[in-house]
């Protein structure tokens, strides 16, 4: 990453582990509720698995149910991962970002405003800027050598930067969100 006059400049790389990382991500954050939703249905399958006086057979699908809900967490985003990196025929891309006072563009063209940003997430390796769930901008930690950036970004869009944490880190704000996100899913069907 290099500092420009009015902002940063910086290039990503969109390889197979990237394009996984963004899927997995992306539904890390929008999906919480549902991957908590899947963990108590799988618990509650197991427990009738364990607990009740099913069949044998009906035991043993409850509890292979009750097991993929809990361990296939993220199933979904490596489904859509997949999809995508079948169209591109494992050809990573490449894209270069600006990031100045008007805006955030993406090889020339406005990607989208501050002013549009709903999430700011960061994980150990990358800083993902959120439009919302289809829209979102991806870059790596390693190439941002100005502390600067990450504090740019906040004072532009107004929003704090978030931990792409597990279900077992949740705290008021995060059930909080996930409530939100739900109901607003919800209301706009």
């Amino acid at each position: 990453m290099r500092r420009i006059h009015s902002g940063y400049s910086v290039s990503m790389v969109f390889d197979e582990d990237a394009i996984r990382r963004m899927f997995r991500t992306e539904y890390g954050t929008y999906e919480r509720m549902h991957r908590l939703t899947r963990i108590c249905m799988g618990g509650i399958l197991i427990l009738l698995a364990l607990l009740t006086d099913l069949p044998v057979a009906a035991k043993a699908v409850c509890m292979l149910a009750g097991c993929w809900m809990i361990t296939g967490k993220d199933f979904h985003s490596q489904m859509q991962a997949e999809r995508v990196l079948a169209q591109r025929h494992g050809a990573p891309g490449t894209v270069s970002y600006v990031f100045n006072g008007a805006g955030i563009y993406g090889d020339g063209r406005k990607i989208f405003g501050y002013q549009e940003v709903d999430r700011l997430v960061e994980d150990e390796a990358y800083f993902y800027i959120f439009k919302n769930r289809q829209n979102a901008v991806m870059i790596p930690k390693a190439a941002v050598k100005d502390r600067g950036f990450s504090q740019f970004l906040e004072e532009q869009t107004g929003r704090k930067w978030q931990e792409n944490t597990g279900l077992l880190w949740m705290d008021k704000k995060i059930l909080a969100r996930m409530i939100q996100d739900k109901a607003a899913r919800w209301i706009g069907r």
